[in-house]
């Protein structure tokens, strides 16, 4: 069908219609605006179907994009919610209709004088599903029942916005954490209508649903979801919906072990994986004989978990991410079950894990390909758990990020073993035997990691001049951060001075987050010798910053930079700032 044009000179043009694929190619780039989507919708029949699946990948993440932000309420979020899920439940049989109707909810949809008069729906919405959050799913179903009951106010989570979304104002979203944070998803009268909502919803999109990509459980607030919505791997319909699963992230803090079970049964395609198995606030340490009746019970839940989750591990065909978090025991059978997945697993990202009581790790060897390590948050890590990373040799490694105290040996023999193919490096903490040790961490990356792109590392007193050698072997280094505390001052005008020796023509962002000590003269010696393009500078915790300080900035790197951030102790004259902020993009001054 071709598309008639007319000019404003009165002249009508008659633009060739392109096939299908191509328009669908074009609206993928709209992805995220939900307004410019629904305009295409209206144009002709072919733009309408290459739209619509679109539209319906995610629909629920959606509901937050408003044109404008004084266009955001509780009220238009809620009015959208119920607007949104009538148009899917319009697919429901006759019988989840009429059970609907039995918990006497006076549902737009299922009143005998309005079900008549809507149409069957035209396409099967609900089979255009891609992308699955149930936390954000159980929030618009409450508020769905809400808006069919004339209740204002809705329960809802907040949904990170993308780059062509509106952030919702700050009150709203307070607003709609405290009314989420007073429900308890416990089985008594007031939200038996609630679950049979849920239910119901989980049992149309396995029956409608063709092939899901990714499912998510409370991503953001790790909450507890009903075990309606975790069930779904015994509705039917769930084979075909879920056997091209591959993404799934399940951090709630309900018991998930039916859940991964049945999810091993149908999904064996998994590419990542993300399971929390406890979380911080309810995080059960290792057994010990004197532990209550509580203490024991949630154990044995953890274990339960680890055991289900070593089954959905080994039931999938290549596994390429993998995430674990807050798993207190039983750390080991899971990190074993990993040897399956040795030929294809290349990241592994350790989040809020205890090792205190954790036996070596020796699955972890098996994991020769990896090529991202992180330790996020985690407890005690020392030597015994990670004894098997200091054996192996890790050819493909590229990236490593650790913010949390981690032995400076493991690090070195990592490092290493590492075959020279290190790019990413983050170390917030590198503890060593005694006080009386000098780590040597920088020294060994220098060594071994010639390709090394980006480091964040906080180094010691003692490590300070071996950042040297560090710039000297590293050409390829582009973002250099340095952390550390605010006290004491660490001199390093001769450090920076053989720093400057050294030609670095690839250093980019240069970022010092602790309490160093620069001369101006110094600061000027470091950019004029050893040229390097900056293009963002960040000081951090500086006691020394001042106006001289700036100067030598603006003097030195203004063909370059573009960002300028500053937290100092001193007081800088209003009109240096304004001089910046003339010459830089992007110039931030915050008092500490």
């Amino acid at each position: 069908m071709d598309l008639i044009i007319t000019t404003r000179f009165s002249q009508t043009i008659m633009m060739p219609s392109l096939i299908f694929d191509c328009y669908y190619q074009i609206f993928e780039y709209l992805e995220q605006n939900r307004t410019t989507l629904h305009a295409c919708i209206l144009v002709n029949r072919q733009w309408c179907q290459a739209a619509v699946p679109i539209l319906w990948r995610q629909p629920f993440s959606l509901l937050y994009n408003f044109p404008h932000p004084s266009d955001y309420s509780l009220e238009a979020w809620q009015m959208r919610a119920g607007q949104l899920v009538e148009t899917l439940f319009l697919s429901l049989t006759e019988e989840e209709k009429k059970s609907l109707r039995k918990k006497k909810l006076s549902l737009p949809s299922f009143t005998n004088s309005t079900i008549h008069n809507r149409p069957t729906p035209i396409f099967n919405y609900a089979g255009f599903m891609r992308i699955m959050d149930f936390g954000e799913a159980y929030g618009v179903l409450l508020a769905w029942i809400r808006y069919s009951k004339g209740i204002t106010g809705s329960c809802t989570f907040q949904v990170k916005p993308s780059l062509n979304q509106i952030s919702p104002p700050k009150k709203i979203l307070r607003s709609v954490i405290k009314l989420l944070g007073s429900v308890h998803f416990v089985r008594n009268k007031k939200l038996r209508t609630e679950l049979a909502v849920c239910k119901t919803f989980a049992k149309l999109l396995m029956r409608k649903s063709w092939t899901m990509k990714s499912l998510i459980i409370d991503k953001i607030h790790h909450s507890p979801v009903p075990e309606e919505l975790l069930f779904i791997g015994k509705y039917p319909g769930s084979k075909n919906c879920l056997s091209q699963l591959t993404n799934l992230i399940c951090t709630t803090k309900s018991n998930k072990a039916k859940f991964l079970l049945a999810i091993s049964k149908v999904s064996h395609h998994l590419r990542n994986l993300t399971i929390w198995i406890s979380y911080p606030s309810t995080q059960s340490y290792p057994y010990k004989p004197e532990m209550g009746r509580r203490s024991i019970r949630r154990r044995n839940e953890v274990i339960e978990q680890a055991e289900a989750l070593v089954q959905l591990i080994q039931s999938q065909d290549r596994l390429i991410s993998f995430e674990i978090g807050y798993c207190p025991t039983a750390l080991e059978l899971i990190v074993d079950s990993l040897k399956t997945q040795a030929k294809s697993l290349r990241r592994i990202n350790f989040h809020g894990v205890n090792f205190s009581d954790a036996r070596p790790l020796t699955g972890l060897a098996n994991c020769h390909r990896l090529e991202k390590l992180k330790f996020i948050t985690c407890v005690w890590l020392n030597e015994r758990a990670l004894q098997p990373l200091t054996t192996i040799k890790f050819p493909y490694l590229r990236k490593i990020d650790v913010n949390t105290p981690i032995p400076s040996s493991v690090i070195s023999a990592i490092i290493k073993n590492s075959n020279w193919n290190i790019e990413k490096l983050k170390f917030e903490d590198v503890t060593t035997a005694t006080d009386t040790i000098t780590p040597k961490v920088i020294q060994t990356i220098a060594e071994h990691c010639p390709n090394l792109v980006r480091l964040s590392y906080r180094p010691t007193i003692k490590e300070m001049p071996q950042l040297v050698q560090l710039v000297t072997n590293c050409k390829k280094l582009a973002t250099l951060i340095l952390t550390g505390a605010r006290y004491p001052e660490i001199d390093v005008n001769s450090v920076f001075r053989d720093m400057a020796k050294q030609q670095l023509p690839n250093l980019k962002h240069l970022s010092i987050q602790t309490a160093l000590t620069l001369t101006p003269n110094t600061l000027n010696e470091f950019f004029t010798i050893s040229k390097a393009p900056i293009e963002t500078l960040e000081f951090y915790q500086a006691q020394c910053f001042c106006d001289h300080h700036l100067d030598v900035v603006l003097n030195c790197l203004k063909p370059t930079l573009k960002n300028l951030r500053i937290q100092t102790y001193r007081t800088i004259p209003d009109t240096s700032i304004v001089r910046a902020r003339e010459i830089i993009e992007f110039v931030h001054v915050y008092p500490m």
